[in-house]
């Protein structure tokens, strides 16, 4: 897998196979009742939903048997929710579990661990760090590093729950 990708959460990836497989199946036209017909399961309507709209995992050979149905290869659907999830690296904003980073050992990201250990150390003293695309292509260029591999590196500290109020 693309090093990039190391940093997509199993959430964002599972939701973003949800809406490939939505997807080719609008443009085929079917309801979920007709996709439901075409595969030898017969899950329910409900699954398949929750499929889609990425609340619920998708086994391997779900997936294939989905795919079967619609006419698909399973490898070009993943491929699609792959290539999105990269592309949603660099677009959206990053939430940093900022103490995870702190504690971190990797040798070239001295200067990243720094900025955590100072982000902390502020007043208001926040665990989660939101970092917008501006700053991380920012923080790229004052850290010399390429931001492609800053983001991929900081998206491997995204919390594992979502931030409450209190940590924003």
């Amino acid at each position: 897998m693309d090093t990039a990708l190391t940093g997509v959460t199993d959430d964002a990836i599972t939701r973003l196979l949800g809406e490939e497989l939505r997807r080719a199946r609008d443009a085929l036209g079917l309801t979920r009742a007709e996709l439901i017909d075409r595969m030898p399961s017969k899950i329910h309507p409900q699954t398949l939903a929750t499929y889609e709209s990425g609340a619920r995992q998708c086994t391997v050979i779900r997936l294939i048997e989905i795919c079967r149905a619609l006419g698909v290869a399973a490898p070009d659907i993943l491929s699609l929710s792959l290539q999105r999830a990269k592309a949603e690296l660099y677009t959206l904003t990053l939430l940093i579990d900022l103490p995870a980073l702190m504690y971190d050992d990797a040798d070239s990201f001295d200067q990243v661990r720094t900025w955590a250990r100072l982000k902390l150390e502020e007043p208001e003293g926040k665990n989660i760090a939101w970092l917008e695309p501006p700053a991380v292509r920012e923080m790229a260029f004052i850290f010399g590093m390429p931001r492609t591999e800053l983001v991929a590196y900081l998206a491997t500290f995204a919390p594992r729950a979502a931030p409450r109020g209190d940590d924003q």
